[in-house]
């Protein structure tokens, strides 16, 4: 009677599952048509590791020595970490986009980005990447936020490459130079369909600003800031999030600036030091202040008084998981915290934390107050 209850509950999980693999399918699909014209298409040929049961999966976290990867499984109060997945031949450190299923990082060879497609369970613990020849040398890489496109950071040329149709036919949509660009780099993000990619930048002298990068078109300053340390934008919208630290600030970019920068939160609405900021695909806003117990709700994309979210975590950051309304966060005391939001009701589990458990988040945005060049 037991094995028949396991596999109606397979059975169930497997069909969301399986729809939303097919609708990111189709949205790679028709990301790789626009961008053919322009590059060309990329042959990968990705190798997938072997599945083993072992309950839904809630997402990935990175190993503390960034040298792999591990699977959450479970459910709200019954979760629990997997085996260690690791990277073979990646010569970078990996950044996980859990919606997507894949990992990033970039190769031993110059130019070379690898793809690995995570399946948790594998019989051997490894998974073999494709390899990717990109137009730079990824030095840093963030995902968008349902992970149909990834942005390549190039420090040494202080360029960017955007690629679509990860992670089985990526194909890269522009580049763009930052090289005029004044200041130390201290963020960056890219929207869902890569039409807009925003650079956060900053100057000794506390000023900063933010500048939009479309392709085909020169950097347009997007908005002025003070220290911006992480951005995102909402998921499928071309409207960009800013985390000010220095000023405590939320701000949202309405068409990456081009429609107008407005404040959503700031000191008076509990903002402090805020470290990350990310949106739900329902259009609340969460954000994580420095060193807090307790995490800001906006309910919309709007201006307006948070609420709180008690988290009994030393909240650092919001890494996206399989679920595009759940966020890992960073958490201490060998657990791991898990924001959930359903129909826009948050509730924060704990995951006791595996022997290969890390304390930041693996999402591939800085959240160390700025130090990225």
């Amino acid at each position: 009677m037991r094995s028949d209850w396991a596999i109606l509950l397979l059975a169930v999980v497997a069909v969301p599952v399986q729809a939303q693999l097919t609708g990111t399918a189709a949205v790679n699909s028709r990301l790789a048509a626009d961008a053919k014209a322009a590059s060309g298409p990329a042959r990968v040929a990705l190798t997938e590791s072997s599945d083993l049961v072992g309950g839904p999966l809630i997402g990935y976290a990175a190993r503390a020595d960034r040298s792999g990867v591990y699977p959450l499984h479970g459910f709200p109060g019954a979760a629990f970490p997997g085996p260690a997945l690791t990277l073979a031949q990646a010569a970078g450190i990996p950044v996980v986009s859990s919606v997507g299923g894949y990992a990033l990082a970039a190769g031993e060879r110059p130019g070379e980005l690898l793809v690995y497609a995570l399946k948790p369970g594998t019989a051997s613990g490894r998974l073999l990447p494709s390899s990717f020849d990109v137009g730079i040398q990824p030095d840093r890489i963030v995902v968008s936020p349902l992970g149909r496109v990834a942005l390549l950071y190039d420090r040494g040329r202080r360029e960017i490459e955007v690629l679509a149709g990860l992670p089985g036919r990526p194909i890269s949509l522009y580049t763009a130079s930052l090289g005029g660009l004044p200041g130390v780099l201290t963020a960056l993000a890219v929207s869902d369909d890569g039409a807009v990619s925003l650079a956060a930048f900053s100057s000794a002298t506390g000023s900063g600003e933010i500048y939009a990068l479309r392709r085909g078109a020169p950097a347009s300053l997007a908005g002025s800031v003070s220290r911006v340390v992480h951005m995102s934008f909402v998921p499928d919208t071309r409207d960009g999030l800013a985390a000010d630290y220095e000023r405590g600030q939320v701000l949202l970019l309405r068409d990456g600036g081009r429609e107008g920068v407005e404040l959503l939160a700031g000191r008076s609405d509990g903002v402090r030091a805020p470290a990350a900021v990310e949106a739900s695909t329902q259009g609340s806003v969460f954000v994580v202040n420095e060193g807090s117990q307790t995490l800001l709700m906006l309910p919309s994309a709007q201006p307006g008084a948070p609420g709180l979210i008690r988290c009994g975590c030393a909240a650092t950051g919001l890494e996206r998981l399989k679920d595009p309304d759940s966020f890992r966060l960073t958490a201490g005391a060998g657990v791991i915290a898990v924001l959930e939001s359903v129909r826009g009701q948050p509730s924060v589990f704990h995951i006791p934390a595996g022997e290969d458990a890390d304390q930041q988040p693996s999402s591939g945005h800085t959240l160390t107050r700025g130090r990225s060049r």
